[in-house]
């Protein structure tokens, strides 16, 4: 890992809000715009939530996955970005009504390339692993 520097925090800003913006639009072409073609997700529910179990890599099967998870437009949601490890994140806490195993809260942080694309995901559901990340209310 390299050390965050002013440059990667803005491109990594700069990259979560391309790809939110692609993402609530719903099309799989425009989510897989903001991706590197050798992109990996990669989810951790601690077994307390519904998570990928393994990695999912490219670029066309990450931007269905995401779309796929993505909650309805009926869900509350409530979303902020914060500094995590040096870097931009976001920060998402659901209303989940419909959705058993569902978590509460979610956080997703990314590397970018040097051209601005997300390379890598990293999924944080397990509430145990997300104890010292504050409240949406609270950034």
């Amino acid at each position: 890992r390299r050390v965050p520097d002013a440059e990667r925090k803005d491109k990594t800003r700069e990259a979560l809000a391309r790809f939110l913006g692609a993402l609530s639009s719903g099309d799989v072409a425009a989510v897989e715009e903001q991706l590197a073609a050798d992109v990996i997700d990669m989810s951790d529910g601690g077994g307390e939530y519904l998570a990928a179990r393994n990695p999912i890599y490219g670029s066309n099967r990450v931007a269905r996955y995401m779309l796929g998870i993505s909650p309805e437009a009926d869900v509350p949601v409530r979303s902020a970005v914060c500094e995590l490890n040096g870097l931009p994140a976001f920060i998402f806490e659901f209303s989940w009504t419909n959705r058993t195993r569902a978590a509460p809260r979610v956080v997703i942080a990314c590397d970018v390339d040097e051209n601005g694309l997300i390379v890598a995901f990293y999924t944080v559901l397990a509430s145990r692993k997300l104890t010292a990340v504050p409240d949406v209310s609270a950034v």
